[in-house]
């Protein structure tokens, strides 16, 4: 069953999604219309809530380290999360993305999305410095996860497509579409 649920921004605003720093410019509309798929009802049938909450305190920090072009403090795990089965920490696994679906989701939430996309342009901003040197072992393979799981749900020249161009010379982490059962990871 799918469950419509409609959110404005003066509600996202209320609920603290933006306090202490200014509101994306993506989600500078009166409202949303999110569609989320949950038999149970629920609007978050994926416990997106979780990366909002682990992003709140960094996230600004996060996107200053990426325009500096080099990270130094420790966030990867809820701002490019990968798929669940390649991280072993329990920080990893309480951030991985477990489906297609809920990669779709993530992409299409209404803070998540944007900021993802955000970062991930900011990464693409930096000149002439490999993902190692920006993001040092083993996040730059984090990125590279991250990016494979994000291109497989996005059109072909996305942001994610463009990142493991960048990178990693257009090859995608193998274990990534292994671990979904598909023989490829470049997306639609």
């Amino acid at each position: 069953m799918q469950k419509r649920y409609r959110e404005t921004l003066d509600d996202l605003v209320a609920r603290g999604l933006f306090d202490d720093e200014p509101v994306p410019n993506s989600l500078a509309i009166n409202s949303y219309l999110v569609l989320q798929g949950a038999d149970d009802g629920s609007t978050d049938p994926y416990d997106l809530e979780r990366f909002v909450q682990a992003q709140r305190p960094v996230y600004q920090q996060a996107l200053s380290e990426l325009r500096a072009g080099r990270k130094r403090s420790h966030w990867m795990w809820y701002i490019f999360p990968q798929l669940a089965g390649l991280g072993r920490s329990p920080t990893s696994r309480e951030f991985s993305i477990r489906t297609l679906a809920e990669a779709e989701a993530y992409l299409r939430h209404p803070v998540l999305g944007p900021r993802l996309v955000e970062c991930a342009e900011a990464v693409l901003a930096v000149e002439g410095r490999p993902a190692l040197e920006i993001f040092g072992s083993p996040d730059d393979r984090k990125l590279r996860s991250c990016a494979t799981l994000f291109a497989l749900v996005s059109p072909p020249g996305s942001v994610f497509h463009r990142l493991l161009d960048r990178y990693f010379q257009g090859e995608p982490d193998a274990r990534t579409p292994a671990l979904l059962g598909l023989d490829g990871g470049r997306g639609r």
